[in-house]
């Protein structure tokens, strides 16, 4: 199983994204943190299950997760790690991130 790092990036969009939804009603926040952390945890297992966003940027991933975020990740071949890069909602124009 491959460790996992998280960026400062995804590090700061999982907290947006708790508040932003907290806001509203505390138990969703956190069932998509739980649901966001049971997708850590397979793609540690089999980092290949993700969509390749090569065209972006090598070796990068992205995984749909609940209530259309998205997880994008690197996964190097040659790594033992997982690198959670950012956690954004699919209707934001991700493509300028990277």
């Amino acid at each position: 199983m491959r460790k996992l790092l998280i960026t400062k990036e995804a590090d700061r969009d999982l907290e947006q994204l708790y508040r932003y939804i907290a806001a509203d009603n505390v138990q969703a926040a956190d069932n998509i943190i739980r649901k966001l952390d049971e997708t850590f945890q397979r793609l540690r297992e089999n980092p290949d299950i993700g969509i390749p966003q090569f065209q972006l940027r090598e070796y990068l991933y992205c995984k749909p997760v609940a209530r259309n975020y998205l997880v994008f990740y690197s996964a190097p071949k040659d790594s033992d790690q997982l690198i959670l890069l950012r956690v954004l909602h699919g209707a934001r124009d991700w493509g300028n991130y990277f």
